[in-house]
């Protein structure tokens, strides 16, 4: 197909871009992917840097800036959807942004509630092949430290509430947000009440359908972003 646009899928907190495999092989014959890890995940969690929201954001904008994309689509899962939001808040830089089990509400009560996601002891003794997991893709030396990282983070994000209600009026492109029905994590309220501050904000709801993408059915997922998008 000539001319594809491209599109940028970005993953969520603890996550690599391997996570979006099964998803790039349903779409590459439609679109030019980009998928890439994040500052200190996957093939970067060697960087022993603090992470923050702005780093995030200035790296994917960075990327965009040096391979010269233009206005790119942008797939966001979990975290992913908040750093594609927050950086359009800033720059104007995607022309349509899908989200799926983005969580949209921060606070101090809500970054303490989910500290215990974030405890290595905790995952190890009630999760241990979620452990595993995490090992296999960040490195034996590097996972604890990206939890740590990760659960400082969330008290920044309280604090610093990128995606304020000013920077969700900054945002007039399209965007849809999505979330699984059966997510703990991210709630329906939540997601509908961002969606509807948008200028042109949708959301959608996966049937049967838990918070990890893994766990989602590919197929359905790749139809809905290819009605989104066209």
């Amino acid at each position: 197909m000539p001319n594809k646009k491209h599109l940028i899928l970005l993953h969520g907190a603890l996550g690599s871009r391997k996570q979006f495999e099964p998803l790039a092989n349903n779409l590459f014959s439609e679109y030019t992917i980009h998928r890439f890890d994040l500052p200190a995940h996957g093939s970067l969690a060697f960087q022993r840097d603090i992470i923050s929201m702005y780093s995030f954001v200035n790296y994917v904008r960075n990327y965009i800036l040096k391979n010269e994309i233009v206005k790119p689509f942008v797939f966001g899962f979990s975290m992913g959807g908040y750093i594609a939001l927050t950086l359009q808040s800033q720059t104007n830089i995607f022309s349509k942004i899908m989200t799926l089990n983005t969580k949209l509400e921060w606070s101090t009560e809500i970054a303490k509630k989910e500290q215990k996601m974030f405890d290595p002891n905790l995952i190890i003794e009630k999760v241990p092949k979620y452990a595993e997991y995490l090992k296999s893709i960040h490195g034996e030396k590097n996972w604890k430290n990206l939890l740590e990282k990760h659960r400082k983070m969330m008290f920044d994000i309280a604090d610093s509430n990128p995606l304020s209600d000013y920077a969700l009026t900054q945002i007039i492109i399209p965007i849809l947000l999505t979330r699984g029905e059966k997510d703990k994590m991210v709630t329906s309220e939540e997601t509908k009440s961002i969606a509807s501050k948008f200028s042109k904000g949708s959301y959608l709801e996966f049937e049967n359908s838990e918070h990890p993408i893994e766990k989602m059915d590919i197929e359905l997922l790749s139809s809905r972003m290819k009605d989104f998008l066209t």
